[in-house]
C-alpha cells in the first residue's frame, strides 16, 4: 500500500506542504493501520505523533495537514484535547514522582485487571520488571539474560556512557538472586514481550496507558507517576538495603555516585532486598 490513497485527497491549492504531510503519511502506512482513511491518518498524528513533538511543532504539522486536506471531520480529530506535547527533560524530570510505592503499585494494577486495553498486561510487566531491575526504559533492547555458575544476571548496555575511576561504563550486570520464581518468570514474559513487538510502539502504548491511568487515579497528585519512577523505587530499594554508595552507582548505569546521591530515590522510600551485594561487585568486576 502506498501513500496515494490519501494523498490524492490533497487539495490542489495547497500542495506546498506536500513533503511535511508525506512524510507523516508514509509513518502512518508502516504502522500496519486496520484502515486507511483520512480519520485514521488524523487519529495516528495525534496519538502517535503529537506527544513526541514539541507544541509549537505539532501546531506546525496542524496547520499544514488541515491545508493539504481542508477536512472538517479531520479538523476536529486533530483538535481533540488531553494529549499533551513533549516537554523537556527538565520538566518531565522536575514532574516525575522519584518513587511508587507499593500503594500506588496495587491501585494500577486494579486498574489493569479490569480494563480491556492491550497494554495492561505489558504496563505491568513493565513496572514490575523495573522495579526489580532499575532498568531505563530504552535499556530494554540493549539487555540479555545470562547466567554464571548457574547464576542468572541481566547484562544490560548502558545508554548514559561515562568513566568512573578510569574504566569505561560501557554495560552494567545485574544479579538476579533477589527475584523469586514468580517475579523471574514475569521478568522473562517482559524480555519475550520486548523481542517479538515493534518495541517503540510498545513503549509508547505503555506510557500512554500509565499516563491515562494517573490522570484518573492521581489526578491530584503535584508528581506524576511514570515508568522512570519505578527506576528511583528500585534505587530507593538498594539504599534501604544498605548497598555502597558506588555499588548503587554501577547498578543503576550512573558513572558517578553524586547522580544516585541527589537525584535519585530517597532510603526513607525504600524497603530492603534480597540483594546480594558481593555478587553483584564480583559481576561487575569481569
Amino acid at each position: 500500500m502506498t501513500a496515494d490513497i490519501l494523498m490524492s485527497q490533497v487539495v490542489p491549492a495547497n500542495d506546498k506542504y506536500l513533503k511535511t504531510v508525506k512524510g507523516l503519511v508514509n509513518k502512518f502506512l508502516k504502522s500496519k493501520p486496520e484502515k486507511i482513511d483520512l480519520l485514521s491518518f488524523a487519529h495516528y498524528c495525534v496519538e502517535e505523533i503529537r506527544p513526541t513533538i514539541s507544541n509549537s511543532s505539532w501546531l506546525s504539522y496542524r496547520y499544514q495537514i488541515d491545508q493539504c486536506f481542508n477536512n472538517e471531520e479531520m479538523r476536529k480529530a486533530l483538535s481533540v484535547k488531553g494529549v499533551n506535547p513533549k516537554r523537556s527533560n527538565y520538566e518531565a524530570a522536575f514532574t516525575r514522582a522519584k518513587q511508587l510505592n507499593a500503594e500506588k503499585l496495587a491501585t494500577i494494577e486494579r486498574y489493569c485487571a479490569t480494563s480491556p486495553s492491550l497494554y495492561a498486561t505489558p504496563l505491568q510487566l513493565c513496572l514490575r520488571a523495573t522495579l526489580l531491575t532499575g532498568l531505563r526504559p530504552n535499556e530494554w533492547l540493549r539487555c540479555q539474560l545470562e547466567s554464571l555458575d548457574e547464576i542468572k544476571f541481566l547484562r544490560v548496555s548502558n545508554t548514559v556512557k561515562g568513566e568512573s575511576e578510569g574504566h569505561k561504563l560501557t554495560e552494567r550486570r545485574i544479579p538476579l538472586t533477589h527475584l523469586n520464581d514468580e517475579q523471574m518468570s514475569e521478568l522473562v514474559d517482559w524480555l519475550v514481550l520486548c523481542e517479538s513487538n515493534d518495541y517503540e510502539r510498545l513503549i509508547s502504548g505503555v506510557k500512554a496507558f500509565l499516563k491515562q491511568i494517573c490522570q484518573r487515579e492521581f489526578a491530584h497528585d503535584r508528581k506524576r507517576i511514570q515508568l522512570y519512577s519505578a527506576r528511583h523505587q528500585f534505587a530507593a530499594n538498594l539504599k534501604a538495603t544498605g548497598l555502597e554508595k558506588s555499588l548503587i552507582a554501577k547498578l543503576l548505569g550512573h558513572a558517578t555516585e553524586e547522580m544516585q546521591t541527589q537525584h535519585y530515590g530517597r532510603t526513607l522510600h525504600g524497603h530492603a532486598l534480597p540483594f546480594d551485594s558481593a555478587l553483584a561487585e564480583r559481576l561487575n568486576s569481569l
